[in-house]
């Protein structure tokens, strides 16, 4: 299962004339990586014109389906 999204979410967009786009089906692939670090905590580069939150979170936290096939993947 490495390699493979552990989630695929699907949904529609509604139209938004201020960036010019037409209502459309949006696609959320999910996947796990492992982020490396030798001190204090990472960064994230983020598209504020398309994030509205982020957070690390323990991989114990995560619910449901998404959060079960993310342990089992890291369980091998």
């Amino acid at each position: 299962m490495r390699g493979l999204p552990v989630d695929i979410d699907v949904h529609a967009i509604p139209e938004n004339p201020e960036k010019g786009e037409p209502e459309h089906t949006h696609y959320d692939f999910r996947f796990i990586f492992q982020i490396l670090r030798s001190t204090g905590p990472g960064t994230v580069d983020l598209r504020l014109d398309e994030v509205t939150d982020h957070r690390w979170i323990p991989v114990s936290d995560l619910g449901g389906l998404t959060g079960a096939r993310i342990s089992a993947v890291l369980a091998g």
